[in-house]
Parts: C-alpha cells; structure tokens; sequence
C-alpha cells in the first residue's frame, strides 16, 4: 500500500486494513464526484489564464476565477498564459457523448474545469508574474534562438508545449508519448541529477526540488506528477530506511492524484502513463533490468497501451510496435543532448546557435529514419475485442506477478481479472 514489502507470514489483518482504506477512499470519492455546484447563468469576474492550447480554428483557454475553473474557446489572438483578465461570459454545461465520439464533459473536468464560458467581454488587466513569466520568456527564447527540431524537442522537454510538425510525425510512428513530459522525461533528469549528487540526504532534497520545480515550468501534466509522486515516494522511503516498491508506489501516486481529483481518471495522458508505468515496473520486478528486458518492455508496452490509444484516436499504427524499440533507448541519450547543445544558444554563448546546429543534423536523420518505417509499416489496428483481451492478459499476468501471486495461480487470477475488466468495459 505505501511502497513498502511486508516480510512477515500474517497478511490478515493487512488484507482487512487494505479492504477497509479502499472502500473508504472509494466512498469518499464517489461523494465527491456526485456534488452538484452551482453556479450562476452569467458572471463578471476576474480570471488567469492557467493554459491555451491549439483547438481546430480557435484556441481553447483554461480560465482560473472567483468561481472555478472554465473552459473558453477563443478566435483569433488570445492573452498568454498567466495573464489576469477581467470578463464577462455566459456559462453553459460541456456536452457529452454516447457514442464513443469526443467527450467534452469528461475530457474539460479532468482538466479541473467546472463550465463552459462564452465570452461577451475580455480585457486584460495584469500581466503573466511568476511560473507563467518563466514559462513565456523561455518559450519566446527557445523559439528564436534554436534551430526547429531542437526548439521543438526543447519545448516539448521544458514547457510541455508539441510542435505541430513533430507531434504529426512522432503520432505517426506511435511515440507521440515521448512530446508528453512523463515519467520518461522525469527519469532521466532524476538521472542526470544523481549523476552530479553524492549519496545521503542532500541528494534527495535536492532531486525532490528540482523535480517539482520542473514539472511546475511544464505546466503540472498529469503523467509528469504521477512519475514524481511515484520517485518522491521511493525517496521518502529511503530517506527514512524504508524498503520501496516500485509498482506499489505508481499504484500509491495513482490513488493520491485521484483523491485529489477524481475525475482525473478520465484525462487520456493519465490513464496513458499509469498504465505504461504499472506495467514496466511490473515487468521489471518479473524479469530484472537487463538491456534485452527493457527492449522487451518497450515492445510489450505496446499491446498494453494499444486499446486505449485505438480508443481515443480510432486506431493505432502497427510501427509503434517497431519503432519505441528503439525510440526509448535512444532518446533516453538524445534528450539530454538536446538540453545540453541548447544551452550554450540559451544563455547567448558565442556560437551557441552553431553548436545547437550540429544536433540538428542528428535529430533530422531521426525523422527521416522515422518516416521510413512509418512508410514500411503503414497498418493501424483499430479498437477491437481482441486488442483488449490482449492488452489485459499482458497487464493483468504482470500485475499480478508484482503483487506476490504465487506462479501457480497467476494464470487464474489473469483470467478472472480479464474477464471483470472486459465485464465493467461492456457497462461502461
């Protein structure tokens, strides 16, 4: 339950104790789910601009205010994040959707929005301060001082901003995960940052804070705070002696973001990431760390996460499959790469744009190889019963590994966890 392993032979009481904290913390969630708020048909108010993202013709705006959280779409030019504006709208409720199509309403509460606002009015009376300054200039900065594929995978590893012509080539070749700032991106500068810190105390405050003060710059994503939920709890175990568990503590960091908001199930780059992340620290307490493991995960992971993807985007290319085979080696050593060419451009070095350059080339060559086994592997698999029953018997086999089921039993426990989960998705 909390990262730790229980060595002893009397599991009873724990099990009880597990049962009972579940229905609790399942109680108490579906009470808060079914709060009903209201709200008044139009406000004037005051608002921040906690994110704008591209959303067809318009940009869709998430506004923080007085009465919550709103959702807006804008033509035309919008105010950059962190701007307070002064505005008046009319609210209305998100659509929703039968069919399988685009959720509004699921899609904006996992966001943390409450309504819809049509704005009659706006007008900007503060300028961005804080985090959303950091976020502005730096974008701004990463933008005209870097070559494009370098400012693309920058903006994407800092601020969590997608370039439209990578986004379109990684969605292609089935590793747009990689544009999304995860437990990947958050590895690898637990990693880096490891590397220059010695043992002890002070490397895990240090970790801790450069973790978070990261993932605040690249706007909070879901999955990059349940990856840093999950390492703050491993570091917290060892800070003081604990014995940790990874899978435990992705199921832990999944429970506590949860509880903090529970409709968050619904956000697709959350159910993406604990997914994945469940079952590579699954597969890795079943089959160690090896080099040819952690192919094999990358290969797997891709069953795992197809369903879902198919779900969402109504197919999922077959290259994927291929290409984070070798996409997630390889860019465990070029984005690193990528931060340290930019920095030289970002801080105005001589020749730094020349030096950020050079890594140009390499990135280029990457898309082209990318374009080639996209074009070799042109297949999509569509949402299919099949796809699923697959995707759970890896997972559910994997999980069940990890949670001390004996080898015997497993097989059964898979196919009775296969069969509820395919049950729950019919009543859904």
């Amino acid at each position: 339950m909390f990262g730790t392993e229980r060595t002893d032979g009397d599991r009873i009481p724990f099990f009880a104790a597990v049962i009972a904290i579940a229905f609790l913390l399942s109680f108490v969630t579906l009470q808060r789910v079914n709060i009903v708020r209201k709200f008044p048909s139009a406000v004037d108010t005051k608002g921040i601009v906690m994110s704008v993202r591209p959303w067809g013709k318009a940009h869709a705006m998430l506004l923080d205010t007085e009465y919550g959280k709103f959702a807006a779409y804008q033509f035309g030019p919008v105010p950059a994040e962190g701007t307070l504006l002064s505005l008046r709208g009319i609210l209305f409720d998100f659509k929703r959707a039968s069919d399988g199509s685009f959720d509004e309403y699921l899609f904006w509460r996992s966001n943390g929005a409450s309504k819809k606002i049509v704005i009659m009015s706006m007008r900007e009376i503060g300028v961005p301060k804080g985090i959303y300054k950091w976020r502005n200039s730096l974008t701004e900065r990463i933008q005209s001082e870097l070559p494009p594929n370098v400012a693309g995978y920058m903006l994407a590893l800092t601020v969590g901003a997608r370039d439209d012509f990578l986004t379109k080539l990684h969605r292609s070749a089935g590793t747009v995960h990689l544009l999304s700032v995860s437990g990947f991106h958050v590895g690898i500068l637990a990693a880096m940052v490891t590397f220059f810190m010695r043992r002890g105390r002070r490397r895990i405050i240090a970790l801790s804070l450069v973790m978070w003060a990261y993932l605040a710059l690249a706007g909070l994503p879901p999955g990059g705070i349940r990856a840093a939920l999950m390492v703050q709890i491993h570091l917290l175990g060892l800070l003081f002696g604990k014995p940790s568990s990874p899978f435990n503590s992705v199921c832990v960091a999944g429970v506590v973001l949860l509880m903090i908001n529970p409709m968050m199930f619904y956000n697709a780059g959350w159910r993406l990431s604990m997914s994945a992340a469940m079952f590579i620290t699954a597969f890795a307490r079943m089959c160690g760390r090896s080099f040819l493991s952690a192919l094999a995960a990358s290969a797997l992971v891709w069953f795992v996460t197809a369903p879902l993807i198919a779900s969402i985007f109504k197919e999922v290319p077959i290259a994927g499959l291929v290409m984070n085979v070798f996409a997630i080696p390889l860019f465990a050593f070029i984005f690193p790469a990528v931060i340290a060419v930019s920095l030289p451009a970002l801080m105005g070095v001589p020749f730094g744009y020349s030096i950020a350059s050079a890594m140009e080339y390499l990135l280029e060559a990457w898309n082209i190889f990318s374009s080639g086994v996209t074009a070799a592997l042109p297949w999509s698999v569509v949402p299919t019963t099949p796809l699923l029953m697959t995707s759970l018997c890896i997972s559910w086999g994997a999980f069940a590994y990890a949670s001390g089921v004996g080898k015997k039993r497993i097989p059964l426990i898979t196919v009775a966890y296969v069969f509820c989960s395919l049950f729950l998705v019919k009543m859904l």
